[in-house]
Order: structure tokens, then sequence, then C-alpha cells
């Protein structure tokens, strides 16, 4: 890998692209797991996201991740990643006190992951002197998957804390 930094414009022309992750280290509560990131969600009556679930906790989004590909380094923040990931913790785990179903999300430093670039639509306030009209802008989000993506197969599903974010 090459020691540069770049853009997601540059990545954005590779189409489908082979990553892996750096940044600082944390332990994963759940799946005891090593991650560059992680977040967890939890429900007392069934298996989220389908019965709902409330945000446990997770890095945040202030820590960085660094994006290492052949063609340089990108360095992202949480919020600016569409993840299609399977949790790396799915059963009951005891969450204030009570039993609750629980699904963490761990990205790992040592893992290879799928890349590519995603378009991303969102709608600003209605601007003053169009009031019921709501501005709709778009933006580039990079998108990491745990699972290679092929034309023919679908993606695995966002994260649930993410799905309802893409436009």
């Amino acid at each position: 890998m090459q020691d540069k930094n770049i853009d997601l414009s540059t990545l954005k022309k590779l189409g489908t692209f082979p990553v892996q992750l750096e940044g600082e280290i944390y332990r994963a509560p759940f799946s005891q797991k090593s991650c560059v990131w992680f977040e967890w969600i939890h429900n007392t009556d069934m298996l989220p996201p389908d019965g709902g679930y409330t945000f446990g906790y997770g890095t945040g989004q202030e820590s960085s991740i660094t994006v290492k590909s052949t063609v340089g380094d990108l360095i992202v923040y949480p919020d600016r990643i569409m993840l299609y990931l399977a949790p790396s913790f799915d059963d009951k785990a005891i969450v204030e006190g009570k039993e609750q179903y629980v699904q963490e999300f761990c990205l790992e430093p040592d893992q290879t992951y799928y890349a590519f670039v995603e378009k991303f639509n969102y709608y600003l306030p209605p601007f003053r002197f169009f009031p019921f009209i709501p501005r709709r802008k778009t933006t580039w989000l990079l998108a990491l998957s745990d699972k290679p993506i092929e034309e023919d197969r679908p993606l695995p599903p966002l994260i649930p804390t993410r799905q309802g974010m893409t436009g």
C-alpha cells in the first residue's frame, strides 16, 4: 500500500475494492473483539431491529478510522460511512440489570472489508423564499461491507442505526 492520502473522488473511480482499517483500538463490550469502531443496540422484547431498539453506546462519531487501500489511505469518521455488516454479537445479554436482546456491530482492524463510494441524498429545511419546498442535497459516503460485493447478489442489510439514511 502506498503512503499517500486520497479522497472519495479517487476511490469512486475504483468501483468495489478491498480495504483494511486502522485506528484507535476499542474492546467491544459483548463480543470482546478488538475494534476500530463499534456500537450496539438492545431491546427487551424481541431481537432488534424488528421490535425497535434502544441505542446502547459505541465509540462515538469523533473517532477517526484510516481506510487503507492499494491506491492510498483515507481518513473517515463513522458518521460518513454506510455499514453493511453482520452483527459481531447477536444474542441475549444483561443490560441495565435485565436480560435483553443485543446486537453489536464492530469494525475489526485485521479484517478485509469491501468498499465502494455510495451516493447519499438528504434534505435541508425549506429556504425562506420557498417555505414549502425542502432543499435536496447529495453527497458521497464510503460504504463498507464484510462480505464481497457481487453484481448478482444483494448487499447485506445496512446496520439498524444507518437504515433510512440513504436516498
